[in-house]
């Protein structure tokens, strides 16, 4: 939604402090990311405690709280602010549903958080469209010679608009959503289905040792085979030397497709003729990306069921490494930047139903909730820090420069990847 909208929120901060750039709102968008990373485990906690239900209206007021009062805001640090309470709502509210659908069909995790992430991500379709409608329905052009649309202008001024329209929809579409949230009863809950791989290990006397006594806390354990089949708590996943290998892949995984989402529109180092194409063009770019990020969140889930989390993951990092090294080098002709676009979004959206079910499989059902919020602070902590360093610093980057470092986080990712699947085969 981001990468969208972020040119006309700084057009119209621009009116106020007329030294904002593209470059230095990026921290609206890290201020997001940061505090969703921060309060998933929190949302996680509040699960377990209060039930999904509860946990989904919480998490809705925040979001819907957080938006409205982006309508108030005229400087950076205010929509900082405003953006923190909204991501906070976003990662209280991110656990619940998957957590609920794990209790539901345990033996389908995979499915389950394609079907969940992947509503997530195709959201930005429909908001992405309704956004650019309501602040630039005439498709106007950026000025020549100029970066930004005059600040005092219709499509800077319908900013505060946008954001009370979207504050309104949110509420209402995630207090019903909220509303559908309910656990199992505990009779009726589907056993867990074990891969053969981890029935041998259970089989060894090792397992069966380990078993009957308490979950080893020893730092670091080398591998958590044994464990796979178990139900660890934070504490206990945080002991473990996968937890950290877990983290470092999915940072380098998914924080190509972060910064993607965030510069697909505004930081594209692209010439006039593509420029020329107009606003509504890069919108449908990236509301086609968002439903290409929605559906490919079930399509990794439903290869993980069938293939195994691991085995996607190494597929899904291969092939965004290779697309963004094409997306980098032509970005000159329209119909490659499109199809590039759309596919980074396609690899993107993996992430996001891999992770979620590689963290169950490795730490058990039981405390999903809080265990993958502990993992995606980590990422989304680290991710959102970079991605404010390169607003800091992003005018005296080059666009490209910083599109090769990302490639080659990518190029880390899937070392990473392969080092997980011999590890811990799953």
């Amino acid at each position: 939604m981001w990468g969208n909208i972020s040119i006309y929120v700084t057009s119209y901060i621009r009116e106020y402090d007329e030294d904002a750039t593209s470059s230095s709102t990026l921290s609206i968008f890290s201020s997001s990311l940061f505090f969703q990373a921060i309060f998933m485990p929190v949302g996680g906690l509040l699960e377990r405690s209060y039930g999904p239900r509860t946990t989904g209206y919480v998490a809705v007021l925040s979001v819907a709280a957080g938006i409205f009062l982006c309508s108030c805001c005229k400087s950076i640090p205010t929509f900082c602010l405003s953006q923190a309470v909204y991501g906070a709502g976003i990662g209280i509210g991110y656990i619940a549903p998957l957590s609920c659908g794990y209790k539901h069909l345990p033996d389908r995790k995979g499915l389950v958080s394609g079907l969940i992430v992947g509503g997530f991500g195709t959201g930005s379709f429909v908001f992405n469209v309704v956004a650019t409608q309501w602040v630039n329905p005439e498709n106007e052009k950026v000025p020549d010679g100029d970066d930004y649309y005059p600040s005092d202008g219709d499509v800077a001024q319908a900013i505060p608009g946008m954001y009370k329209l979207l504050a309104a929809a949110y509420l209402v579409l995630g207090l019903l959503g909220s509303s559908l949230l309910s656990d199992p009863e505990e009779e009726v809950l589907l056993p867990i289905v074990v891969t053969k791989g981890l029935q041998d290990i259970a089989e060894s006397d090792e397992v069966e040792e380990e078993e009957e006594g308490a979950v080893s806390t020893t730092p670091l354990i080398p591998s958590s085979k044994a464990e796979a089949v178990k139900d660890l708590s934070t504490r206990e996943m945080m002991r473990t030397l996968d937890f950290y290998i877990l983290i470092c892949c999915f940072f380098c995984s998914g924080m190509g497709g972060m910064f993607l989402s965030a510069t697909y529109k505004n930081f594209a180092d692209v010439p006039e003729h593509l420029k020329d194409q107009g606003d509504h063009f890069f919108t449908y770019v990236g509301s086609i990306g968002s439903i290409c990020n929605g559906l490919s969140r079930v399509f990794w889930g439903v290869l993980a069921d069938k293939i195994g989390p691991n085995n996607a993951l190494i597929i899904m990092s291969v092939l965004f490494p290779l697309i963004f090294l094409i997306y980098n080098v032509t970005v000159d002709n329209p119909y490659v930047y499109s199809t590039c676009v759309c596919l980074l979004f396609w690899c993107y959206g993996g992430n996001f139903a891999l992770f979620p079910t590689i963290t169950a499989k490795l730490f058990g059902v039981k405390n999903n909730g809080t265990n993958y919020g502990m993992v995606f602070i980590w990422f989304g902590g680290v991710t959102a820090f970079l991605i404010w360093g390169i607003g800091v610093e992003g005018d005296k980057l080059g666009f490209k420069e910083i599109n090769w470092a990302v490639f080659t986080i990518g190029v880390v990712g899937l070392a990473l990847a392969v080092t997980l699947r011999l590890r811990l085969r799953v």
